[in-house]
């Protein structure tokens, strides 16, 4: 089975470290929501994506996905014929 190449940001990877401490019961659940600057509830949702996923789920869900707000190409290009018709210079 291939192996697949994670790669964490500082952020992702400092909040690993932090749950990881915290799944050893090293830390307390509150004490690692302080440290992160989240709540606790999210430090209790974010452990479960750990304990299920490992490092995965620290990663955010839409990282590699496109915008769902992004302007298609087609539309720019309408757009810019547009704007060269209909500008004074």
């Amino acid at each position: 089975m291939q192996e697949e190449i994670i790669t964490l940001i500082m952020k992702e990877q400092t909040r690993y470290e932090v749950i990881k401490e915290s799944l050893k019961k090293r830390i307390r659940i509150k004490e690692a929501s302080l440290m992160l600057g989240i709540s606790v509830r999210q430090e209790y949702r974010i452990r479960k994506r750990v304990k299920e996923e490992g490092v995965k789920g620290i990663i955010h869900r839409l990282r590699s996905r496109p915008s769902s707000k992004k302007i298609s190409q087609h539309i720019w290009t309408k757009l810019s014929v547009y704007i060269k018709k209909n500008t004074l210079f």
